[in-house]
């Protein structure tokens, strides 16, 4: 996949995984068999994304860059588990979600692992 394609590919699995889904920041065990998948396992993600469209998948990782384009459209709050994040799993909290995270969670979470629950699409 090219550079931007796959770029695009991440930012809607992060996307998709945080519109209905939760953000932990102290990750529990898995429960009852639960895979949890790291969130530079790239190829897998994608894999999942694209064959698995239906499937309810716990994606975790540490945030190491956030970002709160506030004067953008939608308001999006990016966490990104990769410093370039070019590439790489991004969660994408928009601001119209905001109230249902801590205040700021562009600081809440930055430096923080976290779990993140729902289908990839």
């Amino acid at each position: 996949m090219k550079g931007r394609d796959k770029w695009y590919s991440f930012l809607l699995i992060g996307l998709a995984l945080l519109l209905a889904s939760s953000v932990v920041g102290c990750p529990a065990p898995p429960v009852n068999g639960e895979q949890v998948i790291d969130a530079l396992d790239t190829d897998n993600l994608l894999d999942i994304g694209h064959n698995q469209p239906d499937k309810i998948v716990t994606v975790e990782g540490d945030i190491v860059r956030t970002y709160y384009a506030i004067g953008s459209k939608g308001q999006p709050t990016f966490l990104n588990f990769h410093d370039p994040y070019e590439g790489y799993f991004t969660a994408v909290i928009w601001g119209d979600d905001r109230g249902k995270f801590p205040a700021n969670p562009e600081s809440y979470y930055l430096y923080k692992k976290v779990r993140i629950k729902d289908k990839i699409e």
